[in-house]
């Protein structure tokens, strides 16, 4: 879709204020750049289209007719959304922004509910695995040497420890960080106060510059362990935790994040009742810096990504028998081990409510492009090629949003792009953040 010649805009920002974005020049040339961008994504996602309903005539008709309709409703509304703040924004992220999205914006719904469609992605034969680049086991981190200049404490290094069974387990929690002093100690509060006794809280710090050491150290009477050498990355991090953890069910808890309260003690109960391998439940997604929040309801459709969430405690045997997470993935690690415990038949409990609250931001945030490519490989590697096209599809939409606000961002500057994030979100069913 052409969008046409870019309009004369001001010099400044929103309030005439010079935008942040460089010279009138530099931000010419941005705004062919994501211009540009946003065609490739609206070409991919037709192509995607046709790829997906190649199998049959019929099919490729009703999703095109589907999408068509579906975009032309969204633009429709998008127009009114915009229309009541065009002094806000300009006509300028409508006229090059908003078609992009709009053509993007539920399309995979639609074909999400083509049962047909879906019965021929799903029956397509997955990749086979490479049985010689096989994950890490327990036994290759419990053999390890310490690394160089290690540092540890925490009550185990004091003959400290807990015992717990079925009936009353231990839950242990890894958190994996690296130079995140201030996010960590909302963590490790969180952990201290929940009203669950037997609770293991392992920190697995990767070589911290900025004072996370002294956070550690400050707590060291109430933390039962924690290390801190250079690792390999986020998944070599959270792989050592699970070595070193010594409770029945272990949940990764990154150190952005921190659990609602009384998290734990439901998730202890339903340990005793179910005796499933993975417990999980919803999460609270927080965007920190437009203020709001939404309760994600999670599903174990693991073929449109993590969709499961982060809420996941699971028992240590499942470590033993299928492995820890594959250290060759920078984003992706945990999609790929929770496909592996979905083929292995482990049985799953869901706890119907929210566990804990998952802040926005991290690395696969930051390489959206990146992340979604490697997830997408992940997804072909275990269900088959068809549904990694479907998980490349919605993943589209993402993109297009961030193309779009990052287009808004360049061209009027950072108080518009802020205001553009909050009124998305708000409009998405998000609510403010709740005062703790």
């Amino acid at each position: 879709m052409k969008t046409g010649g870019a309009p004369t805009l001001p010099r400044g920002g929103l309030n005439g204020n010079q935008s942040s974005g460089g010279s009138v020049a530099e931000r010419a040339k941005l705004r062919v750049r994501i211009g540009m961008r946003l065609e490739r994504i609206n070409f991919r996602i037709w192509k995607s289209i046709e790829k997906l309903a190649g199998h049959s005539a019929d099919v490729r008709t009703d999703i095109r007719d589907a999408a068509h309709r579906c975009a032309f409703q969204q633009r429709a509304n998008i127009s009114k959304w915009i229309a009541s703040r065009k002094k806000k924004f300009t006509e300028y992220a409508f006229q090059h922004c908003f078609p992009s999205l709009s053509k993007l914006a539920d399309t995979e719904m639609r074909i999400v509910m083509r049962g047909a469609a879906l019965k021929l992605l799903r029956s397509t034969v997955p990749r086979p695995l490479d049985s010689m680049n096989a994950p890490p086991i327990l036994s290759d981190y419990l053999s390890r040497a310490p690394g160089a200049g290690r540092s540890e404490g925490g009550r185990r290094t004091r003959g400290e420890m807990l015992s717990g069974n079925l009936s009353a387990p231990v839950l242990s929690v890894v958190t994996a960080v690296l130079n995140r002093r201030e996010s960590l100690e909302r963590n490790i509060q969180s952990v201290l106060s929940q009203d669950y006794a037997k609770t293991d809280h392992i920190i697995v710090d990767g070589g911290s510059t900025d004072g996370t050491l002294d956070v550690l150290k400050k707590y060291d009477d109430r933390i039962a362990y924690w290390i801190s050498e250079p690792d390999g990355g986020i998944f070599d991090a959270m792989n050592k935790g699970v070595a070193l953890a010594r409770g029945n069910y272990i949940h990764l808890l990154n150190s952005d994040d921190f659990y609602c309260p009384g998290a734990l003690a439901r998730v202890a109960s339903e340990v005793a009742l179910s005796r499933s391998d993975v417990i999980f439940g919803d999460y609270i997604f927080v965007v920190e810096d437009a203020g709001l929040q939404r309760r994600i309801h999670v599903t174990t459709d693991l073929h449109n990504g993590m969709t499961i969430g982060h809420a996941l405690f699971v028992s240590k045997n499942v470590y033993e028998r299928i492995g820890l997470y594959d250290t060759r993935y920078r984003f992706s690690g945990d999609l790929d081990f929770m496909l592996r415990v979905r083929k292995a038949g482990m049985r799953f409990s869901r706890i119907d409510q929210a566990l804990q609250y998952f802040t926005s931001g991290g690395a696969a945030e930051s390489n959206l492009a990146a992340a979604c490519a490697e997830a997408a490989e992940c997804i072909a590697q275990h269900a088959g090629g068809g549904s990694a096209e479907m998980y490349r599809l919605r993943s589209l939409k993402r993109r297009a949003f961030r193309a779009m606000t990052d287009c808004v961002r360049v061209v009027f500057g950072e108080g518009a792009y802020r205001s553009m994030r909050r009124e998305y979100y708000a409009a998405n069913g998000y609510t403010p953040v709740e005062k703790k």
